[in-house]
């Protein structure tokens, strides 16, 4: 395994795959030296600064941890991290806004959400591990915060290699 930093991303070089992460996220790697964690540094702007998740096939369980440095507190910039299949994102949208805060923009029990972590503000960190067996290889999936008025603009791709 090779892992260079540069001034703007980290790019780590695995079985003859590149992946390349944007600074604001750390990786971990399990005991065959696989990237099986990554922390994602949020603050209070909408966005995660990691654009795309890229699992190896390796990986029996992959975990996503929210580090939150921002200011304020989770009921004006709060975040959360909830993993659907691309085709039901609007769908999972509309269901988590209609659950609101109180079930962290989650309906309760919707089965097209693969993982979610709570919301997270100030100071506060959650994280959220599933099996990759639920991840068809090659297939592509959202991340996103349902968090009212993020999904549009807080999103990214994971995928399965």
């Amino acid at each position: 395994m090779t892992v260079f930093t540069r001034a703007l991303a980290l790019t780590i070089s695995l079985f003859g795959l590149t992946y390349a992460l944007p600074s604001m996220a750390q990786t971990s790697l399990d005991s065959s030296g696989n990237v099986c964690r990554i922390v994602l540094t949020l603050n209070d702007a909408p966005r995660f600064k990691v654009p795309e998740i890229i699992i190896p096939s390796q990986c029996s369980t992959f975990t996503v941890a929210l580090d939150h440095i921002g200011r304020l507190p989770k009921s004006a910039t709060g975040h959360n991290w909830v993993l659907v299949a691309s085709p039901d994102l609007n769908a999972v949208t509309r269901e988590g806004s209609k659950a609101g805060v109180a079930s962290d923009f989650v309906k309760p029990g919707d089965t097209r959400v693969l993982a979610h972590t709570p919301i997270i503000g100030r100071g506060e960190q959650a994280e959220v591990s599933f099996s990759t067996s639920i991840l068809a290889p090659n297939v592509t999936y959202t991340y996103l915060s349902t968090v009212d008025g993020q999904s549009a603009v807080m999103r990214g791709i994971i995928r399965r290699f």
